[in-house]
């Protein structure tokens, strides 16, 4: 790992376990929002229906209640970090 990646992911780790981050996992037609990653991918394959599907997980810099816009189904926060693409058949 280089130095710039490592000093990101220490500065994120940071605010991560401090609850000033969240992730925002989103499909095709449905997104969730939790402080935890697992939970936030759980949330999303309960609402979501039967077949294949392909799901993408944000780490977005704000804490889970600060409002923000949504455009194509991706968080509109500076900063905000794709940091999955989850496909999986339900």
């Amino acid at each position: 790992m280089n130095k710039r990646t490592e000093k990101w992911l220490n500065k994120e780790q940071g605010k991560i376990f401090d609850k000033k981050v969240h992730y925002f996992v989103a499909s095709f037609s449905h997104w969730v929002t939790d402080s935890d990653m697992g939970q936030a991918i759980k949330k999303l394959r309960k609402v979501m229906g039967r077949g294949k599907s392909t799901a993408h997980v944000w780490l977005v810099p704000v804490p889970e209640n600060t409002p923000y816009e949504i455009q194509g189904f991706a968080p509109q926060v500076e900063e905000s970090h794709l940091v999955a693409e989850l496909n999986y058949d339900r």
